[in-house]
Parts: structure tokens; sequence; C-alpha cells
């Protein structure tokens, strides 16, 4: 059991710190039971204080996936302003060209700035969703989601 606690944390296997109060160990003699509740009692002591500190470094991993969702989302949306404010510009440049108030080179431009806006509109959602993932991992429910769920085999 100990050397299994090990592999877990370092610290779960590690000797108790005090020691056996039984009179028989007080007179030379070996106390199984009472060295054995007393080892029972560390690990259990050292299993709660492991759980709690994995459950607060879940809660902070659940509270950053959530923080990160939400500040992509804003990005998404800001991508979303940014390719529309280029469809208008590109709209408005084609509407002049039959007047000659845009040229080619105008017009090709804002195209370009055009797609690059779409393009970091897609990276934008990508990451949003991947923010999603990450949530997900951090609750523990990914590997259910892909089909490895504890029933899987």
């Amino acid at each position: 059991v100990r050397a299994v606690l090990v592999q877990i944390n370092g610290l779960l296997g590690l000797e108790p710190a005090s020691s056996c109060c039984c009179l028989a160990q007080l007179l030379g003699g070996l106390c199984h039971s009472c060295a054995e509740e007393q080892e029972v009692a560390t690990r259990r002591a050292q299993i709660a204080q492991e759980l709690a500190v994995r459950e607060a470094e879940v809660a902070a991993e659940v509270r950053l996936a959530v923080m990160t969702i939400e500040t992509r989302l804003e990005q998404v949306i800001l991508a979303r302003q940014q390719l529309d404010s280029w469809n208008n510009r590109l709209s408005a440049l084609e509407a002049k060209r039959s007047t000659g108030e845009s040229t080619f080179l105008e017009i090709s431009e804002a195209r370009l700035q055009r797609l690059e806006a779409e393009h970091n509109l897609v990276r934008q959602v990508v990451a949003w969703h991947l923010g999603y993932v990450q949530l997900k991992k951090a609750q523990g429910v990914l590997s259910q989601e892909c089909g490895y769920g504890a029933h899987s085999h």
C-alpha cells in the first residue's frame, strides 16, 4: 500500500511522525494492532490532504477555463465586427468602381484585408471551441464524451 501511495505523491508513503503509545511497545514488545491502526490513520489523513489539494487545483482549472472561454468569445465578437467592417468597406469600394471613385488597387487591398479578417475569425472561433475542450478536460468529462468512459473497452 505504501509503495502505491508513494507513486501518487512522495509524501504519502512517509512513516507516521508520532510513535505508538501502547503499553506493549513501552515494555519493548511489538504492538501490531496499534501500529496498523496508526498506519491506517496516517494514510487516511495523507489521502484526505491530497484529495483536498487536488480538489482545489481542479476548481482553479475550471475557473481558468471559464475565464478563457469568456475572453475568447470576446475575441470572436471583435473578429466578427472587423470582418463586417471590411465587408462594408469592400461593398462601398465596389459600388464606387462604376463611377471611377475607387481604384482596382483599393478594391484588391480591401479584398485582401477581408480575407485576413475571415482567417482571423476562423482562428478565434477555433480557439473559443478549444476553450470548451479545456473546460471539459478540467471537469473530467472529456474522456467520457470522447467514448472513453468507465464502461468502454
